[in-house]
């Protein structure tokens, strides 16, 4: 997230320091509205139809529209449907975020389960995840890998909660 600082101490563009990466071409992204976009870093095969501030957009990610993600990270792949607003999220390969969804609001209560690492206010969400249409989920909330619709017992998650599916543990409510 330093990165997208004014003047970040890491500078990408130092002719001296190159960064080399293995990028096979993919196509360009796509913006839909002017303007909607600030303070982010968005790679390419992106689709936007919503607004993007102060985060950092993986490849192929399509964010709905009228979709708001702030001061967050998506990684490559994830679909955010339409209406969504999230707020302080890393949300993590070839995820499937539904319409009306809410995520990294309330209170900021640390986790129940791992207080020590989720208590900053950051939400997380695994790989391969289906979010389904119409959730709110809290902030300082652990979202395991491979979660599904029918791992969620009700459509709020509030602050300080988990989804695990490993472990069989099911921690909200």
């Amino acid at each position: 997230m330093d990165l997208i600082k004014m003047m970040p101490e890491f500078n990408l563009f130092d002719t001296k320091w190159k960064i080399h990466t293995a990028n096979p071409v993919q196509h360009v992204h796509y913006i839909f509205l002017e303007n909607n976009i600030r303070k982010s870093i968005v790679a390419e095969e992106t689709i936007i139809y919503g607004g993007v501030y102060n985060s950092i957009i993986f490849p192929e990610v399509h964010i709905g529209e009228n979709s708001v993600i702030e001061d967050s990270i998506i990684m490559t792949g994830t679909k955010i449907g339409k209406n969504c607003v999230i707020k302080r999220c890393i949300i993590g390969e070839k995820n499937y975020v539904g319409d009306n969804v809410n995520m990294g609001i309330g209170r900021d209560d640390a986790n129940k389960i791992k207080p020590q690492i989720y208590n900053s206010g950051i939400t997380v969400v695994g790989n391969h995840c289906i979010i389904p249409d119409d959730v709110m989920i809290g902030k300082n909330v652990a979202i395991d890998s491979e979660i599904c619709p029918s791992d969620f017992k009700t459509s709020f998650i509030p602050s300080g909660e988990s989804i695990l599916k490993k472990t069989a543990k099911i921690s909200y409510g």
